[in-house]
């Protein structure tokens, strides 16, 4: 049997914050969102380095509060996390945008 390489992907985007947006990465599995990292800053680090936070983790890799040098070690961990096989939708096309229209949310 041959097994298909993953593809995990990273996408920046801001996250809201309390007062301000945060830097912040969506991590993907073959266009399934995995997991939702934020970058932290802190004094224990090098000037100019900072890790990534796991706010949120979904499917095989659920979970939160985990704490990671690189993005590099974020991929190596949802490697390890992703069955074989998963996701059993591995090449379906993503949902179809919605655009909200008048009405929406009350608007």
């Amino acid at each position: 049997m041959h097994l298909v390489e993953r593809c995990v992907a990273f996408e920046p985007v801001w996250l809201a914050g309390q007062y301000d947006g945060e830097a912040a990465q969506l991590a993907y599995v073959d266009n399934h969102l995995m997991a939702v990292l934020i970058r932290v800053e802190g004094e224990d680090q090098q000037p100019g380095s900072h890790a990534w936070y796991l706010e949120n983790g979904f499917g095989p890799c659920r979970g939160e509060g985990t704490l990671f040098p690189t993005l590099a070690a974020v991929e190596t961990w949802i490697r390890d996390r992703a069955p074989a096989g998963w996701p059993a939708t591995r090449w379906r096309s993503p949902p179809a945008r919605i655009e909200p229209g008048p009405g929406v949310f009350g608007l």
